[in-house]
């Protein structure tokens, strides 16, 4: 199959009259071509976006939660809501519902998600005898609509700082190592090396587990390459909770305690002082951003500017669902930047003078790194993934990088024409091949 791109989005911008030549889904080679030699023409192509932070149980209750419930309505009470969500909901309303939520990331152009599980055990919250039941329904709900998986199965083990006694509410998340160490096992046994699948692992938070453990369970547990991601100060009140505890705030307290490195990604990290955001750049980390829910909550601004400065890399996730368009994450962290500096194009350099293409590059190498997958864009030899863009309603003269702008800033409704993920096509005319069966499916599921 031959893919005809008028404008291929490559690490160095922009190409004209590219075709992207696919054998099985494999990726084979990308060179200059014409549009009359090509199965598929299409305006504009870019890689696939990764979204590298996911619950897909707290779809659910996405947008349900809008109304205050106490003068000081915080992350902390919304905490409380989503607490009911995830224990009202059965392993099977799970899988039903993470397959419409996959399928509609694919619709935006997520071809990969990183899905940060920790409802691991049954509603009255004894384990199942396979205690990754629900890891493995979650992947089986990506391998069905065609999304790539990266399952981080979630080390939860306390509520607080201090080795805290576990909340009743958070005892469908708990496990203790020799449990934990079944639930990654049973995974690996069953998924590992399996096409558009990658195991991670996800320490919950230093609130959830015993950071001076921390290096010995990781030891025990991890595998060279394999994804280690951790949500990190999210909120001011858990690195005052840190530092009374522990003397040190979050990061600054992980370096210490863990080899912090290229397999690393910081859900969050809002809250930083310089030191900490120089010892993340230095370890080659990845900050995972989730713009609309980190807004959403209250959470705060990331510092991206000063950030950026160091050198340090970020990637985009969806996390709580109120947004599934990596557009509109993508435009929320730059519109953040700027009313912090009350300055324009913030993620401008002077190498990549377009905030656009500057963005979405950062965004899907950086992704790619996050999950465990190789870092170039498109490489070869590899199952293919990308977006394709039609009929954009471009003038004659639009050059591709104000095309991408005005789909990153414009607000304009430009849903992705195709999508093609891991090897196949899942997005054709702007809708998920099966929607027509999601679709009954979701009908039933409301």
């Amino acid at each position: 199959m031959r893919i005809f791109a008028r404008n291929l989005l490559t690490e160095h911008g922009f190409r004209p009259n590219q075709i992207l030549t696919v054998e099985g889904g494999v990726l084979r080679r990308i060179a200059a071509g014409r549009d009359s030699e090509a199965d598929h023409i299409f305006d504009l192509v870019l890689p696939g976006f990764i979204n590298t932070h996911s619950h897909a149980f707290q779809w659910a209750f996405a947008g349900q939660a809008e109304y205050r419930t106490r003068p000081d309505d915080s992350f902390w009470s919304w905490r409380q809501a989503m607490y009911e969500a995830a224990n009202g909901m059965s392993a099977e309303q799970l899988g039903r519902l993470a397959r419409q939520l996959y399928a509609r990331m694919l619709e935006a152009g997520y071809s990969w998600v990183a899905e940060f599980h920790y409802v691991h055990h049954q509603e009255d919250t004894t384990p199942y005898s396979d205690p990754a039941h629900i890891g493995h329904i979650l992947i089986e709900a990506a391998q069905s609509v065609g999304i790539g998986i990266c399952l981080l199965p979630v080390l939860y083990q306390y509520s607080g700082f201090g080795r805290q006694a576990p909340l009743p509410e958070q005892r469908r998340f708990i496990s203790d190592d020799g449990l934990y160490g079944e639930i990654l096992g049973s995974l690996r046994a069953r998924w590992q090396g399996q096409p558009g699948v990658v195991i991670g692992m996800a320490p919950h938070s230093l609130r959830a587990v015993d950071v001076e453990r921390l290096p010995q369970q990781l030891e025990a547990w991890h595998q060279p390459g394999m994804p280690i991601h951790i949500h990190i100060a999210e909120q001011p009140l858990e690195v005052e909770a840190c530092v009374q505890h522990y003397g040190h705030r979050p990061v600054a307290l992980l370096s210490q305690h863990c080899p912090i490195d290229e397999t690393w990604t910081l859900v969050h990290a809002t809250h930083l002082d310089a030191s900490e955001m120089a010892s993340i750049v230095r370890a080659g980390a990845i900050v995972s951003l989730c713009p609309t829910t980190e807004a959403n909550l209250g959470d705060g601004v990331f510092q991206l500017s000063e950030y950026d400065q160091l050198g340090g890399h970020w990637s985009i996730g969806s996390d709580s669902h109120v947004c599934l368009n990596p557009a509109e994450e993508l435009r929320w962290l730059e519109y953040g930047q700027r009313l912090r500096s009350n300055r324009r194009c913030v993620y401008a350099s002077e190498q990549q003078p377009n905030v656009a293409v500057r963005l979405v590059l950062e965004a899907i190498r950086s992704g790619r790194q996050s999950l465990g997958l190789p870092t170039a864009l498109w490489p070869s030899d590899h199952l293919c993934d990308f977006v394709a863009f039609d009929g954009m309603d471009w003038r004659k003269d639009t050059r591709p990088e104000q095309a991408l702008s005005q789909w990153l800033f414009s607000g304009r409704p430009v849903q992705p024409a195709a999508v093609f993920a891991n090897g196949l096509w899942r997005v054709w005319e702007g809708k998920h091949i099966e929607r027509p069966h999601l679709d009954n499916e979701w009908q039933r599921l409301c």
